[in-house]
């Protein structure tokens, strides 16, 4: 039982990044502009934490 629960949360995971892929797929062809944008935002958003890490 446990073997299969596993499995299934695999296959639920799987879909919702293929979701997420799909989603950044369309929104890079359809709006390039905000997809570097959020890309953007998102890398420092990164540094920041990083930053953040290295010198508490």
């Amino acid at each position: 039982m446990m073997h299969q629960n596993i499995r299934f949360s695999g296959e639920r995971t799987t879909f919702m990044y293929s979701r997420y892929v799909a989603g950044w797929t369309c929104t890079a062809l359809f709006f390039p502009e905000l997809s570097l944008f959020i890309a953007w935002h998102q890398h420092t958003l990164a540094r920041k934490i990083l930053k953040k890490a290295k010198n508490p």
